[in-house]
């Protein structure tokens, strides 16, 4: 049962994060904002993140922790993005 949350776990992230990467491309689209961009960077980066973890633990040979740290890494530079979309003063 255990080896089931993981899984579960990333899709829901791959899927609530891959709607909010779509919201704000649709929102840079129509406002050509750069804050918004770095928005949808920052949500993109979220999404690959939980989606490397996965093909990497079935393709390769690295361990559990290697993987989660990958996407840990991953995870942590969207969120700059999303914290510099925050911060930015650019149109």
């Amino acid at each position: 049962m255990i080896q089931y949350v993981l899984p579960l776990i990333n899709s829901l992230i791959i899927a609530f994060g891959g709607s909010a990467a779509f919201v704000c491309f649709k929102g840079y689209k129509q406002n050509r904002s750069f804050s918004m961009l770095c928005l949808t960077i920052g949500f993109s980066l979220i999404v690959a993140g939980p989606v490397l973890g996965m093909v990497l633990l079935a393709f390769s040979g690295l361990g559990f922790w290697e993987i989660q740290s990958i996407e840990s890494a991953l995870i942590a530079f969207g969120f700059v993005y999303i914290v510099h979309s925050i911060y930015t003063r650019r149109g």
